[in-house]
């Protein structure tokens, strides 16, 4: 039996995973943050996996918007487009994030899963948590934290002034102290957010909505797509690269963000945690079974695809050049020795 903790969507992979190999699975569920989650953008490449969890046919019944591509203000002034649709994989999406991960969850249940207060008898632990890591850290795991940054997020409502919105792309824009980006979503809205250190002038200013709407006020772009009314926020919320400082122990695997989590830049998150939920459920199937290559092999995938986003995440920020006194340009780029594999980073107990 196989104990899978946290329902979000590597939870929900994970639990099908398992499932399709026949193996009974206890699902335990965190409580629920109130508010509105980010993570709203799902790439292209999610299809595939939409298909293999079983979801594709009603996930296009569930009104998610579609997203054609991405449009950038980083590292000049004016906008650089990025077309989804020349690519192999076709559209992306802006997501109703309730509905998505409520869709995931009832195809994890119809698979067999069940929802338990605790482990029972489960002799094998998939950690879905993200960055609380809530059975990890209790087999003596430990947080990797390699920078401070935080997501203030806000939720307006998605003014129109003649017939329907049909704008579909997300928009990203750097700034002196940050970097922001928005996007519409389902149901009208709009979502906002403003990526900055922990700490800083800018962090403090941004936690209020007087203060957000100004910062607001100094981009060129975003402003310009940001005009209706606030109905969410803003809200504080982890966006740090970080990893845990060993993705399995005797008895337990970690997926998703509980694994590593990513920058809001790689707009990857979702996918990860689809793409690790579903390879953590089928090594700790194999493992129940006395195979551990599975879990070896799922192992050695996370630990590269980590070195790989590391290098994209640092030569992305080191792209940005226009304000090279400002701390937050100085600090963002992670020190990453790729001869050796060392990562400068805070270790989190």
């Amino acid at each position: 039996m196989i104990a899978i903790w946290g329902a979000g969507p590597a939870g929900a992979s994970a639990a099908i995973a398992a499932r399709r190999y026949g193996v009974p699975v206890r699902w335990i569920e965190r409580v629920r943050s109130p508010g509105f989650k980010a993570g709203e953008s799902l790439a292209p490449t999610a299809r595939t996996l939409l298909r293999r969890l079983g979801v594709w046919e009603g996930f296009l019944t569930d009104g998610h918007r579609t997203c054609v591509g991405n449009a950038s203000a980083w590292g000049r002034d004016d906008l650089a487009y990025t077309d989804f649709l020349f690519g192999v994989h076709g559209a992306g999406w802006h997501l109703d994030r309730q509905r998505f991960d409520q869709r995931l969850r009832e195809a994890a249940l119809a698979a067999g899963a069940e929802w338990a207060e605790d482990a029972g008898a489960a002799r094998w632990h998939i950690d879905c948590t993200g960055r609380a890591n809530v059975y990890a850290r209790r087999r003596g795991a430990r947080r990797l934290v390699l920078d401070t940054l935080l997501s203030h997020v806000g939720v307006m409502e998605e003014e129109v002034l003649e017939g329907e919105s049909t704008e579909s792309t997300t928009l990203v824009e750097a700034g002196p102290d940050g970097w922001w980006y928005t996007a519409p979503i389902p149901g009208g809205r709009r979502v906002v957010a403003y990526q900055t250190l922990a700490g800083s002038e800018s962090d403090a200013q941004a936690r209020s909505r007087d203060g957000f709407s100004a910062l607001l006020e100094g981009t060129q772009h975003v402003r310009e797509r940001v005009t209706g009314p606030w109905l969410l926020g803003p809200t504080v919320q982890p966006a740090n690269t970080s990893r845990l400082d060993r993705f399995a122990g005797d008895d337990w695997v970690a997926a998703g963000d509980a694994a590593y989590a990513l920058d809001p830049l790689s707009s990857h998150g979702i996918v990860h945690a689809l793409q690790s939920g579903w390879a953590a459920g089928q090594a700790m199937a194999a493992r129940s079974t006395g195979d551990d290559s599975w879990l070896q092999a799922y192992e050695n995938r996370l630990a590269e695809e980590f070195t790989i986003y590391l290098r994209m995440r640092a030569s992305l920020y080191a792209s940005e050049l226009r304000w090279p006194e400002k701390s937050f340009w100085r600090k963002m780029p992670l020190q990453f020795d790729a001869g050796n594999g060392r990562i400068f980073a805070t270790l989190i107990p």
